[in-house]
């Protein structure tokens, strides 16, 4: 019986297959290592795996930041201009990335105040950082026109840019790094908080108090989730980072008091309703001794590696 034989075109068109499969291999393998060359050498080791991508994402466990700002609405303190986000500096890249984070707060918040003259300085400075680290969700707003489109469209626009999931997938995809894209988070969540004790200190008032109050939750499930990565010395840093604001909020008491849940129909639909009570018990000192150990924080992500 004779051995059965490949056709001449069959076998160069296996062996191209093979040589283009190869080349592709090779390519991958050099973008991979010129990325570890662009990170710098803290980052190059905190590469993720594919196994690493199924981790839970941060805004399943905090609110999204643009809510806690339009928390702040209702107060119409309008802040001078952030300086120290403005000012040109010759920081790293994960650091601007922070820088990045703030900003785009800074421009939700003057956004949501009407205030498209001081908007258009954090849009410029902004657009800057979004061009420079090729941060493309942050496109749709960076490049639109703040004096011509009205208000609800650019806040719209805004709060996208401050959506948390498609910030922290889009750094996991782009760096592939999740100290840099919970880095980036967690700056907006703290620039939100940064906003809310600057304005706390031109109106003091209790319903302000409760919000700064409510902050001490949302901190205990961001060390939860940092908790995760407890392999990731980065991440750890920030983590003991987490532990001084915490230590800050130590002071503050959180009470719950169960209701019943009562029930009522809402088109049609049996909806259960509850009526657990929380309440907060906060001196204003506290306030003060959390704005400081804020704004360290807030100025170690801005500033540092």
């Amino acid at each position: 019986m004779k051995a059965a034989r490949l056709p001449i075109t069959g076998f160069f068109f296996i062996m191209a297959t093979l040589l283009l499969l190869g080349c592709q291999t090779e390519q991958a393998q050099r973008q991979t290592a010129k990325r570890k060359q662009d990170l710098s050498p803290v980052d190059a080791d905190d590469l993720t795996t594919d196994s690493s991508r199924f981790q839970p994402l941060i805004s399943e466990f905090i609110p999204e930041s643009s809510l806690l700002l339009e928390k702040l609405l209702e107060y119409p303190a309008q802040l001078q201009d952030a300086n120290e986000l403005l000012q040109k500096k010759s920081v790293g890249e994960t650091a601007r990335l922070s820088l990045a984070a703030a900003l785009a707060c800074r421009l939700h918040l003057a956004l949501l105040q009407q205030n498209k003259s001081q908007a258009l300085v954090y849009q410029k400075a902004l657009q800057s950082y979004a061009k420079d680290l090729q941060l493309e969700f942050l496109y749709p707003i960076t490049d639109a026109s703040i004096e011509d489109t009205p208000i609800d469209s650019l806040l719209t626009l805004s709060r996208k840019a401050l959506n948390q999931e498609q910030a922290q997938r889009f750094l996991l995809n782009y760096y592939h790094s999740p100290y840099l894209s919970i880095r980036y988070v967690l700056s907006m969540w703290l620039e939100q908080l940064y906003l809310s004790c600057l304005i706390f200190e031109h109106h003091p008032n209790a319903s302000l108090k409760k919000h700064l109050a409510e902050q001490k939750i949302y901190l205990g499930s961001l060390m939860m989730y940092l908790s995760f990565y407890d392999q990731n010395q980065k991440i750890q840093r920030l983590y003991k980072q987490l532990e001084k604001l915490m230590q800050a909020f130590e002071p503050i008491t959180i009470t719950y008091e169960y209701r019943k849940p009562t029930t009522e129909v809402k088109g049609n639909v049996l909806v259960v309703k509850q009526n657990d009570l929380m309440s907060f018990r906060v001196q204003e000192g506290d306030i003060i001794h959390i704005s400081e150990t804020v704004e360290k924080m807030r100025n170690y992500l801005l500033q540092q590696p």
